[in-house]
């Protein structure tokens, strides 16, 4: 057993004692759900366009070349599956 195992033997645990202090909070969180949602969805779409301009930025590309490997985090299609290459790599496109 190692480190990793024994702390995710305390992740529920914390997931519990975070819910009940959310629970606590709710009517904090009621009041501010435009603030919350409103951050919630702006840094999502900045991290996936962040995230899909680094990646053209540095070159990867997902599934234009069949024999490519690359380490793209964002696959340009939805449905696009990985698989691991032989190098370490993903290879993102299809008939993976």
């Amino acid at each position: 057993m190692g480190a990793g195992d024994l702390l995710m033997s305390f992740l529920g645990v914390v997931i519990i004692s975070m819910g009940f202090r959310i629970y606590q909070q709710r009517e904090t969180m009621k009041r501010h759900a435009p603030e919350i949602l409103g951050a919630t969805l702006l840094s999502s779409l900045f991290s996936f366009f962040s995230t899909a301009m680094a990646a053209k930025a540095l070159g990867l590309q997902a599934g234009a070349q069949p024999r490519r490997c690359a380490r793209a985090d964002c696959p340009r299609r939805a449905g696009a599956r990985a698989r691991k290459c032989s190098h370490g790599g993903w290879w993102i496109g299809p008939g993976s």
